[in-house]
């Protein structure tokens, strides 16, 4: 006989209630498990341990592997012939390895033992013989067979847990209260009854997290409670419900609210979740070991993040970081100085003033006289002055303060000193100094690392000066690149390092490092910044990765629906946070948590359930984030402004150049110009179409900044 049916139709439970019945009768009946049966001879060694029990044993100990088909039938034709009418029932043909050639295994085990009866028990279809063997269809069960089975279910004294997966075939058609109730007992059942009730647990609660991974069958521990795949290596609920069983209690137990959760903060200058969601670790070690000097990214990139890891940075350098290095710049070079020339000076008394801040104590005293007086020039502290020179301060200070010249090769500087200092020299030689503290630094075989960010902010909506101000700083970094003991690592906005000379940024190639996020190292962020909250943390424990971090797509499942408007949840987030240069940001990931909060539908209420957002909640939070995209390049890089905003009156999102040259203000530069900004900030995409008339160079706006479009 052959018993067909699909998955938890019961065809175990019946297989079983034969083999009573059939010993009932005073028949011989033995069960033969095919799961993850190997090879075709595995099928008769299992018959013959069932069989022989002890005594095969040593039968088998004479073979080497599994023994021959002709010993095999030597040894059951014997025990045959001592038995009452023996059968071999023979359970998951298709869960083997190999099932066609087991199929055919038994089949030739079945011709030459005919004092045997064989039952053999599969899904269908089945492959590799057994054609002589009549085939009996497990039939689905009618809703009232369904409410029946499952109400004695829930009254039993005890539930049979093998038989269960019957009783799941049916779920969808049974009422809900009871099929809650069965399988609580059911989980709480498989877990009393395990080897190890907490490791079960855990078990059960990394399934109900997402998928994992099929080991050596480390989950037999549970029984029939999981499902598996072996073609695909993975674990799941025969029912979605004991997933939410499962989360809820646990939820239960640790309760929260959405709004305790943290996320840190949208600039790394205020994130206090900044050392336990950081990232790119690798960056980190590349910018010092490497000597990477120059950090390339955009807006919300996590350049300021870096910084600040790099600031806290106590190794085998000495780490000088300047977060607004244009304040100090300004002091020398003037507020409306935009001259190249006069700002490369300028940026390398800046750095000779930080740098000054390393010299030791026992340094010659002219050099540390010129130290002092930079960083007074430049508005650095200084070293703590003695009682007589402070005397000598105090009596000069109401004289007002003090000019000091810089000689920085052809260019000569001032700077006013604050009231009341009285520098013992008119002027520092900066290129000499810079030399000498170097040659310094190297005998004592000592590094200083001087760290510039937010270059941005020094004129801001000013293109032609933010030009001048970055030549200037790159030529200076190129300048300190050739000394041994003194690094100058300066973080650019993307669009700001495209403003440099293309041929001078040829010379930048293995001194530059580009923050280009992987999307799983952006989703990496998204999900870090969640379960780095204490109440989540059984979560983390359970989704942690050996090397840091955590199973991205389950970790996932925590925070959103499998699926939002009818995509992927990673691929509609990765599709959703693109600009046109293919970058994500990381800053948006911040912000997609805080705004999918805020417009959840009740953020004090307690979590009793996974996701923490609803599909509604993250979907108006994406549209945010979009207006806030394309709010930032309309008013804060104010790039293009009137065509950007002909585009969303228009609708605009795929075109020629040619179809929209109209809709570009001359008055805001010449239209390639502006054009050439906008994909620097990836407001554009440069793609190609077929249009049946060829193929035709286009551009895209992404969906970054055109979601908001279509909810205006």
């Amino acid at each position: 006989m052959l018993l067909l049916g699909v998955a938890g139709s019961g065809k175990t439970v019946l297989v079983r209630m034969l083999g009573d019945d059939l010993r009932r009768q005073g028949r011989a009946v033995f069960h033969v498990d095919l799961r993850d049966v190997r090879q075709p001879g595995e099928v008769g060694a299992r018959a013959v341990e069932v069989v022989a029990g002890g005594s095969s044993r040593r039968t088998l100990q004479s073979s080497s592997g599994a023994p021959p088909v002709t010993e095999t039938i030597e040894i059951l034709d014997g025990a045959g012939g001592r038995l009452e009418r023996p059968v071999l029932l023979f359970d998951g043909l298709d869960e083997a390895i190999d099932p066609a050639g087991t199929a055919s295994a038994i089949d030739e085990l079945s011709r030459a033992l005919p004092r045997w009866s064989f039952v053999v028990s599969s899904r269908p279809p089945v492959a590799g013989g057994l054609e002589q063997f009549s085939a009996f269809t497990l039939t689905p069960f009618t809703r009232e067979e369904a409410t029946i089975v499952l109400r004695r279910l829930v009254s039993s004294a005890e539930i049979p847990l093998s038989g269960l997966p019957l009783a799941l075939s049916v779920m969808e058609s049974a009422p809900l209260d009871e099929l809650r109730a069965l399988l609580e007992r059911w989980v709480d059942g498989a877990v009393a009854s395990s080897p190890d009730p907490a490791r079960a647990r855990a078990l059960l609660e990394r399934v109900a997290l997402g998928h994992v991974t099929v080991r050596n069958g480390n989950h037999a521990e549970v029984g029939d409670l999981l499902r598996y795949d072996r073609a695909a290596g993975t674990v799941s609920f025969p029912h979605p419900l004991i997933r939410d069983i499962i989360l809820s209690r646990r939820l239960r137990e640790h309760p929260f609210e959405l709004a305790e959760l943290r996320f840190g903060a949208e600039d790394a200058e205020r994130d206090d979740l900044l050392e336990e969601s950081f990232v790119l670790w690798q960056n980190v070690g590349s910018i010092l070991s490497q000597r990477r000097s120059i950090v390339v990214g955009d807006r919300g990139a996590g350049k300021s993040a870096i910084f600040h890891k790099l600031s806290a940075y106590r190794d085998d350098v000495e780490v000088l970081p300047v977060a607004n290095p244009s304040d100090l710049l300004q002091r020398i070079a003037g507020a409306d100085t935009h001259d190249a020339d006069t700002l490369r000076a300028a940026w390398l008394v800046v750095v000779a003033a930080v740098v000054a801040a390393a010299l030791p104590e026992d340094a010659p005293r002219k050099l540390l006289q010129e130290g002092a007086e930079l960083r007074a020039a430049v508005g650095l502290p200084t070293r703590p002055m003695g009682r007589t020179k402070r005397a000598l301060r105090a009596m000069a200070r109401p004289f007002g303060g003090t000019t000091l010249r810089f000689a920085v090769g052809p260019v000569n500087l001032e700077a006013e000193l604050p009231s009341g200092a009285t520098p013992t020299i008119s002027t520092v030689d900066v290129e000499s100094f810079l030399a000498v503290t170097d040659k310094i630094l190297r005998s004592e075989k000592r590094r200083a690392v001087v760290l510039f960010d937010r270059i941005d902010e020094l004129y801001k909506y000013d293109r032609t000066r933010q030009e001048a101000v970055v030549q200037g700083l790159l030529q200076v970094e190129g300048r300190v690149s050739l000394l041994d003991g003194i690094d100058l690592v300066v973080f650019l906005r993307t669009d700001l390092f495209e403003l440099y000379d293309i041929q001078e940024k040829n010379k930048l190639v293995s001194r530059r490092l580009v923050l280009d996020w992987s999307e799983e190292d952006w989703l990496q962020v998204l999900v870090r910044r969640v379960l780095v909250n204490e109440p989540l943390g059984w979560v983390a424990e359970r989704l942690r990765l050996p090397g840091g971090g955590f199973e991205t797509r389950p970790a996932l499942g925590v925070l959103f629906p499998a699926e939002v408007e009818g995509r992927p949840i990673d691929r509609w987030l990765s599709d959703s946070v693109r600009n046109g240069n293919g970058d994500v940001s990381p800053r948006l990931a911040v912000l997609l948590l805080y705004l999918a909060r805020e417009y959840a539908a009740r953020p004090r209420e307690k979590v009793t359930s996974l996701p923490l957002f609803s599909a509604a909640a993250i979907s108006r939070a994406m549209t945010e984030v979009s207006e806030l995209s394309f709010s930032e390049v309309v008013n804060d890089f104010k790039v293009a402004s009137s065509f950007v905003l002909n585009c969303r009156a228009g609708k605009r999102t795929l075109f020629s150049l040619a179809e929209v040259e109209g809709l570009f203000e001359p008055s805001e530069g010449p239209v390639s110009e502006q054009v050439r900004l906008l994909e620097r900030l990836g407001f554009l995409e440069r793609v190609v179409r077929d249009t049946g008339d060829g193929a035709r160079s286009m551009f895209r706006v992404p969906e970054l900044y055109t979601r908001c479009w279509e909810a205006s």
